[in-house]
């Protein structure tokens, strides 16, 4: 299997959150240490004043420095900063990667070198965790690394979760993404752009897709209304069914073509935008002949 990898959302978002971690520590340890050679500065000037003092036969100002030594020593150093652990955003991002290379793997081990696996794909309506394209057509696959049991009814999704006793410590939890959409409405709504923009380019009309539950404690609970082609564990991921939910046939050089045209579009919505000048107008203006 052929691995191309378009994007990687979860790591540039973990490399991100870790440098802000890892900058706010350096700015703490640098006023940390500022701090402490201002202390040691300050005591190196009371024991120069108190030498001059004591040079100069004054003694009752070589006693006043000295007093004033002893007493800087009272004071407590401040505690060495500690960096920042990661918070709840870096392990759901982190908790995503591993869930991703779960799924890539069992399916990995199921396809031969004629399939391409892309990684990354976004298009105007979001991101396709995987995309397979290979003989027997194009497929999306949705990963989700939730623990506890996921219900679902039509596109409305939740998951009850339970602690390693198997009690129930949350019950109800909407499984949305930031723009509220569910696991099935997500993967479609994007499946169907790239779908959409298969058929024009490439003759391919249908593009299958699946939701894969990738945690080790993620179990099935009531499924109504499944609006996708397969809901399933990585250990139940059956990619022999899953070909079926869109059949088709694709040569070596359509699979190729397939596979550039999904490059080129994803390239397209994530190009770089331009910034405008100031003073530049918005749109370009025929000269006139």
């Amino acid at each position: 299997m052929r691995v191309i990898t378009l994007s990687n959302y979860a790591d540039t978002k973990l490399a991100a959150a870790a440098e802000v971690r890892y900058s706010e520590y350096d700015r703490a340890l640098v006023a940390h240490q500022g701090i402490l050679q201002a202390r040691t500065d300050r005591r190196a000037g009371i024991r120069s004043d108190v030498a001059d003092a004591w040079n100069r036969k004054a003694f009752f100002s070589t006693l006043w420095h000295v007093g004033r030594y002893g007493f800087s020593f009272l004071s407590f150093a401040p505690s060495a900063p500690v960096r920042r652990s990661a918070g709840q955003d870096e392990h759901i991002w982190n908790s995503g990667k591993q869930g991703e290379e779960k799924v890539k793997d069992h399916i990995a081990s199921q396809l031969a070198d004629d399939w391409v696996h892309i990684s990354g794909y976004r298009n105007n309506k979001g991101e396709i965790d995987q995309v397979l394209v290979g003989p027997r057509g194009v497929f999306c696959v949705e990963v989700k690394n939730v623990n506890g049991v996921v219900s679902c009814n039509g596109d409305t999704w939740w998951r009850d979760k339970y602690d390693r006793y198997g009690n129930m410590v949350e019950s109800g939890i909407s499984m949305r993404d930031k723009g509220g959409r569910s696991p099935s409405k997500q993967i479609n709504e994007t499946a169907d752009a790239l779908q959409n923009f298969l058929a024009k380019r490439t003759g391919i009309e249908r593009v299958g897709r699946a939701v894969v539950l990738a945690h080790d404690s993620s179990r099935y609970g009531d499924m109504n209304g499944i609006t996708v082609d397969v809901v399933a564990r990585v250990g139940d991921f059956n990619l022999e069914l899953f070909f079926r939910s869109a059949p088709t046939r694709l040569d070596r050089p359509t699979i190729d073509r397939v596979v550039k045209a999904i490059k080129q579009d994803h390239e397209f919505y994530n190009k770089p935008k331009q910034r405008r000048s100031p003073g530049q107008p918005n749109q370009r203006v025929k000269k006139a002949a």
